[in-house]
């Protein structure tokens, strides 16, 4: 059995796609045994959870009531040399981040125990802390982009050049990269240095069979639902067109959003955005993914707001169409990679969401009634590179060719 150590800073049990990602990868298989290595604080600082043992660091491990002190050991003039050299060198790499994440990592687990590592992304410092750690102590390590560092765009255009030094220094060292489409392609017109002999391209796995269970999540009578399964980002996912649409359709047809909605503070998030209290716009705190599993197949129909950012395939996308159920697309761009995606899905439809045709909406709520849900080896013909077992498959030859280098 392979021993892998996971090091993905923002892990989380509960809601980001890396986690749930690699749940899908790794969970119950018998010939690799998983442990994850985080600083997400939102559950134990130590669990296991369908067969992954998670360990987690304490975030706020600076402050004075901390387990560990970084006095210790030199650690806190170190702290103080990364936080210069980042002012420096303006690569948005967070080394004071770093730094802290490796004086507990190797307190935390037996480093030298583990056969392989496996670093996820975003962010780009658990690559960065990956690579310090199988350099240390002789270990292969893969690198997995699930989004890009250097090209994207929420960090400054000004520091890309930057970015791009590092990334590249960093990525020299490893073992096998694994890029998710369509990051290489990305990376090749930005001019980014990519090792074609040890870089493997794999697309998001989320393609699979959900199974319904025996839950009753609704406790009203309403006939035609839809429902949005994410968190809210009004940056980048802003949903004010399909709120105001789902407004002026009324209250035959009701929408449910399942997630955050940007802050802790939700009442005041939306009351501040004048979207409180309106009959037929629900707003549902965020469930395990078991959960966000069986509102997506009890829904009649599902709602997609695309990304303002390109070159981003939302994992959101791949759940929907596993759910074989209708799924109404809003795009904010012409380029969106979920429109392309739901060109080939036959229940689906697509709208410009800065021009909404309110009309072309309710019409296709009307027929979605009538759909029939599509069954997984439908789905899976319909998108076979994004099919778990099939990525799973690519990641494990990955996994077992560095081992026998």
């Amino acid at each position: 059995m392979i021993s892998l150590l996971v090091v993905d800073l923002n892990y989380s049990n509960t809601g980001n796609a890396n986690s749930a990602i690699l749940h899908r990868l790794f969970s119950g298989q018998d010939d690799i045994d998983v442990t994850v290595l985080t600083e997400n604080i939102n559950s134990l600082a130590e669990e296991t959870v369908d067969g992954f043992h998670i360990i987690r660091k304490k975030i706020h491990s600076r402050r004075s009531n901390s387990a560990f002190s970084l006095h210790d050991a030199g650690v806190y003039p170190r702290l103080l040399r990364a936080k210069r050299y980042m002012k420096e060198v303006q690569d948005d790499v967070d080394y004071k981040r770093v730094e802290d994440f490796l004086y507990h990592a190797e307190r935390l687990v037996d480093i030298p125990s583990f056969d392989v590592i496996l670093s996820c992304s975003f962010p780009f410092e658990s690559h960065v802390c990956a690579g310090r750690l199988a350099e240390k102590y002789g270990k292969k390590w893969i690198a997995y982009y699930l989004d890009p560092f250097a090209t994207n765009p929420l960090f400054p255009d000004a520091h890309m050049t930057a970015r791009i030094r590092t990334e590249e220094e960093v990525l020299r060292k490893c073992d096998a990269v694994l890029l998710t489409y369509p990051a290489m392609d990305v990376y090749q017109q930005n001019g980014v240095a990519i090792d074609v002999e040890k870089t493997v391209q794999v697309y998001l796995p989320g393609i699979r069979p959900i199974i319904r269970k025996d839950v009753n999540l609704w406790q009203d009578n309403v006939k035609n639902r839809s429902v949005f399964v994410g968190n809210l980002y009004w940056d980048i996912r802003d949903p004010m067109h399909v709120i105001e649409c789902y407004r002026e359709l009324g209250e035959a047809y009701h929408i449910y959003f399942i997630g955050g909605v940007g802050g802790e503070d939700r009442e005041a998030i939306l009351l501040e955005k004048g979207i409180s209290g309106i009959p037929n716009v629900h707003f549902i705190e965020p469930v395990s993914r078991e959960l966000a599993e069986q509102y997506l197949l009890q829904a009649d129909v599902l709602v997609n707001i695309g990304n303002l950012l390109d070159n981003l395939i939302p994992s959101k996308v791949l759940d929907y169409l596993s759910s074989g159920k209708p799924v109404l697309n809003f795009y904010k761009r012409e380029d969106c990679t979920s429109t392309a995606f739901f060109r080939s899905y036959p229940n689906a439809a697509s709208f410009d969401d800065r021009n909404i045709p309110y009309a072309g909406v309710k019409n296709f709520l009307e027929h979605a009634q009538h759909m029939r849900t599509l069954d997984y080896d439908e789905i899976r013909r319909l998108y076979p590179d994004y099919s778990v077992s099939n990525v799973r498959e690519i990641i494990m030859k990955t996994i077992r060719g560095v081992l026998n280098d």
